[in-house]
């Protein structure tokens, strides 16, 4: 009997033991691949920080070999300076500006009358009595002109006979522009007209290089009678380059 019972108790410690062993291969197993993981991330973390000073030394060399001079606000050109619109009287003496030929004329939507044209080119026609005017529902919020030059030119003014000037009770029954989003070149700036069957004129700061204009809606002043927007006249002008 006692060797019976000294045979389990032998088999229990080499279960015991088996079980400690696995236990600590587990642990062994784990703690590499905690050391194995931070070891990647380091290398991981190390190959960056050697790709970000290589990167800065490079960017530091392209600075030393750019011929080109770092410009600061002080040494800022005159010619760089951001060009602006304003409202102006009409100008008495043009000098060496005149109206400039419009090649093209589209817009983003027209509205379709038996008998009457209301397309882009009226507004351009040199006609007052007629009038590009807008064909979406609504008041026509985000509908556009497009203009195109013959040529590029460097724009100076800019003139515009907002609403339907064909009569007064179509100027008054129609929309005017209220704001409109001008841009001329590479200059956009958003300007609010008065509410006022006048000729508006707009001038740039200095001469813009352009050879295309596009004239957005962004709000309007409501007619008495119907919800369509008109533009009578727009007139461009500057000088030949």
């Amino acid at each position: 009997m006692k060797e019976i019972h000294s045979v389990k108790q032998s088999k229990r410690y080499l279960w015991v033991i088996s079980i400690v062993i696995v236990i600590m291969l587990f642990l062994i197993i784990a703690i590499l691949i905690v050391f194995t993981t931070m070891d990647a991330n380091e290398r991981r973390l190390k190959e960056e920080r050697e790709q970000a000073v290589k990167k800065r030394q490079e960017e530091e060399l392209d600075r030393k070999n750019d011929p080109r001079p770092v410009r600061t606000g002080e040494d800022k050109p005159e010619d760089e300076e951001d060009v602006r619109m304003s409202f102006v009287s009409e100008p008495g003496d043009f000098g060496e500006y005149y109206k400039l030929p419009v090649k093209d004329a589209s817009a983003s939507s027209v509205i379709s009358q038996e008998g009457t044209d209301n397309s882009a080119v009226k507004a351009v026609d040199g006609n007052e009595k007629t009038s590009w005017q807008e064909g979406v529902s609504g008041d026509g919020i985000g509908e556009s002109l497009h203009l195109t030059l013959e040529k590029e030119y460097y724009v100076k003014y800019m003139s515009f006979q907002l609403g339907n000037w064909n009569s007064r009770e179509y100027y008054d029954g129609n929309n005017r522009p209220k704001e409109l989003e001008i841009t001329v070149g590479g200059v956009t700036q958003l300007i609010t007209f008065p509410d006022g069957k006048n000729e508006y004129w707009v001038e740039f700061s200095k001469d813009c290089p352009a050879k295309e204009a596009e004239i957005v809606i962004r709000s309007v002043y409501e007619g008495s009678q119907w919800d369509d927007t008109c533009i009578a006249e727009i007139g461009i002008y500057g000088r030949g380059n």
